[in-house]
């Protein structure tokens, strides 16, 4: 059995099952691998905020990959890599989205800006009472968002564009693809957008190199078209039960789904041993 230094996996779909919050069985895995002295890191499209929440409900000491990429931190949550996006680029995604009149909102570091209100997004609340007051999302509403972002320095790291029109997000993302930024997605009713060349890919190469580490010592997981750069990049790439069509053609593995404690079993199959009684 191979040696792993790293585990790299993604949140929602994948650690997380579909109420947002983390199995007894996923943690006391992780809690085993720590002991283990295996690096875990949490590796999301979410912002800052909400990973290191869940990051210090697990106990501490793990290293998060937030915004797809475009912030890296170590386990004391200082700054391995960081991304933002700039300004040409992130006021031209917003006339996109007012041009299509289709809901957006875009993170820094630590809070989620918005224009009216959650627009369905209140899955960035489920798990909330998790946490400590100072990992709980702070959210600015702003009805105009371009001149917020145009007479200010903001440190905008993604933004995530929501529609369940399937026609107007593809022309979205027709449009935004002539900008110099990069495009992935986690749902099939978003688009997300960090700057060009950033992703979760190249946030865990910034890792494995922080890390002295090479990719034959990091197995990842994921379930979404946001991870596929990532699980490029590991050793060992896990697809969950529940994952798209694409990234589980592509893995190594594919393991049980968000629901049904699909990291555990990954971990046990690949680290811990399946016959193990852990």
């Amino acid at each position: 059995m191979l040696v792993y230094k790293l585990v790299a996996m993604d949140m929602d779909g994948t650690l997380l099952n579909s109420d947002k919050y983390i199995s007894e069985e996923n943690q006391k895995l992780l809690d085993y691998i720590k002991k283990l002295n295996i690096n875990i890191s949490l590796s999301t499209g979410r912002l800052f905020t909400s990973a290191k929440g869940y990051a210090n409900y697990l106990g501490g000491g793990i290293y998060i990959i937030s915004c797809n990429g475009a912030y890296v931190t170590d386990t004391e949550y200082n700054d391995i890599a960081f991304h933002p996006m700039g300004k040409n680029e992130a006021e031209a995604v917003i006339d996109i989205c007012h041009k299509y009149n289709i809901y957006f909102h875009f993170f820094d570091r630590t809070k989620m800006y918005l224009e009216t209100d959650l627009g369905g997004q209140f899955v960035y609340l489920k798990g909330n009472d998790l946490f400590l007051d100072e990992d709980k999302l702070e959210f600015v509403v702003d009805k105009d968002l371009k001149k917020l972002v145009h007479s200010h320095d903001m440190e905008i790291l993604k933004y995530v564009i929501v529609d369940r029109d399937k026609d107007k997000l593809e022309k979205v993302r027709n449009e935004l693809e002539e900008l110099n930024v990069e495009i992935s997605s986690s749902t099939p009713t978003n688009i997300e957008v960090t700057t060009l060349g950033v992703n979760k890919g190249l946030a865990l190469t910034e890792l494995m190199n922080y890390l002295g580490i090479s990719k034959d010592e990091v197995l990842a997981m994921g379930d979404s078209e946001n991870d596929i750069s990532m699980l490029k990049m590991a050793g060992i790439s896990v697809a969950m039960g529940n994952g798209r069509k694409d990234v589980k053609n592509m893995s190594d593995y594919v393991t049980a789904t968000e629901n049904n404690n699909g990291v555990a079993q990954a971990l046990r199959h690949f680290i811990v041993g399946d016959d193990s009684g852990i």
